[in-house]
């Protein structure tokens, strides 16, 4: 069970820090704007876009991370909390979308610019797309 809880916290750790050099809020807030600018005429954002790249290798982490914790889970080690918000998104969002919630969050809370990008990601998430409270899920009969 342990060597699960590594692998989890190995996986969020490995998160992109590196793509684009962005590694705070500040710089992947920047970054997104740039993109919004660009997209404003609603062309597509480019593959090679420092926001874009940042936010796709981002969600391949936590995807990555999420699948080890239900494995875990899975395989006997229990109810894994997360170590992160919860959010739930829509069936689509483009990263154009995300980079307008990660600008308007880092406009919100200033605070978050000087955090990890990582952080700033997941706050703009959970609060636009926040997990249902267990008192509000359906009900099964």
């Amino acid at each position: 069970m342990r060597f699960l809880l590594a692998l989890v916290a190995a996986l969020i750790a490995v998160a992109p820090v590196s793509a684009a050099g962005i590694t705070d809020g500040r710089s992947l807030s920047n970054a997104c704007e740039v993109l919004r600018e660009a997209t404003a005429d609603g062309s597509k954002a480019p593959a090679n876009d420092p926001c874009r790249s940042w936010l796709f290798s981002f969600f391949s982490a936590y995807k990555e991370a999420y699948d080890a914790r239900v494995a875990a889970s899975l395989a006997g080690a229990g109810n894994l909390p997360a170590e992160t918000p919860c959010f739930r998104p829509p069936d689509f969002i483009s990263f154009v979308d995300v980079a307008g919630l990660v600008v308007a969050k880092g406009k919100d809370r200033p605070d978050l610019l000087d955090a990890p990008a990582e952080q700033l990601v997941l706050e703009s998430m959970s609060a636009a797309y926040p997990c249902e409270a267990a008192s509000d899920a359906p009900q099964q009969p």
